[in-house]
């Protein structure tokens, strides 16, 4: 497996970015050790005729097509010189560290001293980016460029200038960035979205209580109507009984203060009456008014209004 090294560093040369590991290296797995394939060796030697007649940006092509041909630590140093002596400081930092990273105890101390002293060179002449992304698993792209998968704990060398850092999780995000040598930018990146408290379902009277409330609303104005009726009545049939004057006073047995006390009984029962159906018919019209306007919109049925025979036609949907 080649690795993300492999992918960025097989880019074109105007490369501004490098990829990264999350565990905090710059470089992919080390690849197995392979006998070089024919062509390899031919692109190789290519390389090296590119490099002698100072050809870099042709020679720093073979390199990676030779590297990729067939993976070795050795090629990475060509690759990273060729890259440092094309003026791509970010890829040559990158291809040196991995030089010494896959070469481990292969790589002699000259050569670590050489590479080392090269790396702390080049890292004046780039910028440093951090990325913090809340989502693990985002893609990263510098100018289009892949530089690994979130969490990316490495610090990315970034050649100097305007820069697009874009991040691709549950959601899309783009940074444009004015990158500048020897500085350090940290971009934090948000792309989970917060999650919103789950709202109880809105308060509704039960269907049964505000039927309830309108049959007993109904039975108190029936009653009041029959009751307050029947006091006018008695009221009416008293007025043509009274004796006007001191000296006149209604018949023997014409039953007239039984009247009056039946009608007075009738007319604080409908008052009574009057006050219970003024309670309930405003809690019908309550408890209505509420579960109409906590009623979601998709429960809401439709309606069509439209004129028959006998009127004015509410037709209740679907239709």
């Amino acid at each position: 497996m080649r690795g993300a090294i492999s992918a960025a560093l097989a880019l074109a040369l105007g490369l501004a970015a490098v990829p990264a590991r999350a565990d905090g290296s710059r470089c992919g797995p080390v690849p197995p050790i392979t006998e070089p394939t024919e062509e390899a060796r031919a692109v190789y030697e290519s390389a090296k005729e590119h490099a002698r007649h100072d050809r870099y940006d042709e020679a720093l092509a073979a390199y990676q097509r030779a590297y990729d041909l067939s993976p070795s630590y050795v090629i990475l140093f060509n690759i990273g010189k060729a890259a440092e002596l094309t003026g791509d400081a970010a890829r040559a930092i990158v291809a040196y560290e991995c030089h010494l990273e896959h070469g481990g105890a292969d790589v002699d101390a000259t050569r670590q001293a050489e590479v080392t002293a090269a790396v702390r060179a080049l890292e004046k002449k780039v910028g440093l980016i951090a990325l913090q992304i809340d989502e693990p698993g985002a893609r990263v792209t510098i100018d289009g460029t892949p530089v690994g998968v979130s969490p990316i704990q490495a610090l990315l060398p970034v050649n100097p200038g305007k820069r697009l850092v874009q991040v691709q999780g549950s959601r899309a995000e783009s940074r444009a960035i004015e990158v500048v040598a020897a500085e350090r930018l940290v971009l934090e990146f948000t792309l989970a979205k917060p999650v919103a408290p789950e709202r109880p379902p809105p308060f509704r009277f039960p269907s049964g209580v505000v039927g309830a409330a309108w049959i007993l609303t109904g039975l108190l104005g029936a009653s009041t109507a029959v009751t307050g009726t029947l006091a006018i009545i008695g009221a009416k049939d008293i007025e043509g009984e009274v004796y006007l004057g001191p000296a006149r006073m209604p018949p023997p047995g014409s039953g007239l203060e039984e009247k009056i006390e039946r009608t007075e009984a009738l007319s604080v029962a409908a008052d009574a009456l009057l006050t219970a159906l003024l309670i309930t018919g405003s809690a019908a019209i309550t408890f209505s008014v509420v579960n109409a306007v906590n009623t979601p919109a998709e429960a809401t049925p439709p309606v069509k209004v439209g004129v028959g025979p006998g009127g004015v036609v509410l037709q209740v949907g679907p239709f």
